[in-house]
């Protein structure tokens, strides 16, 4: 079942309440005061709290504002309980048997709702994932690649350091399709994309741009060093053992890389498109 906080000054009302849930099979938490029940709430991290909105340090009201606000709490579900209390022993009557059935009730919707937002959370992560992610090689996809450009390009503007792209081409690879096949073709892709993955650091962003083109952005790295990770990628390149292979059963005569370069001062003044026609227009093969 659920882990449950209740936040409540009356302590014999506090009481029943826990009393009814344990019944119900929850964890149950207690806290007599607004102070004690964020203390609870942030190290406990129950998944339902359940707010009095007369305290005896400050109003349920005010104490559920602060648990809005603060980012571990935030996404807890809040239930007021009733404000006054049951009536004195020996009194009791129907009206108790329904509160407590109502806040159990009303626990069980609160669960299932936060239950299914967590799953739309979790979905939203996964399809946002699944939207910036290249299927075939894992690396960002192209819409990915220009959202962190933009980005970098933004704090380039701001003087936050040098930044570099290195747009990649595999020369050949339409005959490597034609005469080896799409699964060949496939490995290809996916061994180029480990072999750039490989040759950047952990800041960097490599992303498939569209077909055989791969892009590199390089924050923090000047000219002359992108060129060198450039050159490094190109002499790798034909060590990929599908190349190889490519060559040797004469599908292709070379597998080659194409590697083009802009500089920062060049990026943050064009478009990507305009970016993209000066890199093509500094190759190396």
């Amino acid at each position: 079942m659920a882990r449950v906080l209740i936040v409540q000054g009356h302590a014999r009302s506090r009481a029943d309440t826990a009393a009814t849930l344990r019944a119900e099979g929850h964890d149950v938490l207690e806290a007599g005061s607004a102070d004690h029940g964020v203390r609870l709430a942030h190290e406990q991290g129950p998944e339902v709290i359940l707010l009095d909105p007369m305290l005896p340090d400050r109003s349920g009201y005010e104490l559920y504002a602060s648990l809005q606000r603060d980012p571990m709490t935030l996404a807890i579900p809040v239930l007021f309980l009733p404000g006054s209390p049951p009536p004195a022993a020996g009194q009791l009557g129907t009206g108790t048997a329904v509160a407590d059935l109502d806040i159990v009730t009303r626990l069980g919707l609160a669960l299932r709702t936060k239950a299914l937002n967590d799953e739309l959370r979790l979905a939203d992560v996964s399809l946002r994932s699944a939207v910036l992610t290249d299927s075939l090689t894992g690396l960002a996809n192209r819409r990915a690649v220009e959202e962190r450009l933009r980005a970098l390009t933004g704090l380039a503007k701001l003087g936050m350091g040098p930044l570099s792209l290195v747009l990649t081409d595999l020369d050949g690879f339409a005959e490597v399709n034609d005469h080896s096949g799409y699964a060949v073709g496939d490995r290809l892709l996916q061994a180029f994309a480990g072999l750039l993955h490989e040759s950047c650091r952990g800041g960097d962003t490599i992303g498939r741009f569209e077909g055989e083109a791969f892009l590199m952005l390089l924050p923090g790295t000047r000219l002359d060093a992108a060129w060198n990770v450039a050159e490094r990628v190109r002499r790798r390149t034909v060590a990929i053992p599908v190349a190889r292979s490519c060559c040797a059963a004469r599908a292709v005569g070379l597998v080659a890389v194409t590697v083009a370069i802009a500089a920062r001062n060049v990026m943050y003044r064009k478009t990507l498109k305009r970016m993209l026609s000066l890199a093509s227009g500094t190759r190396r093969s």
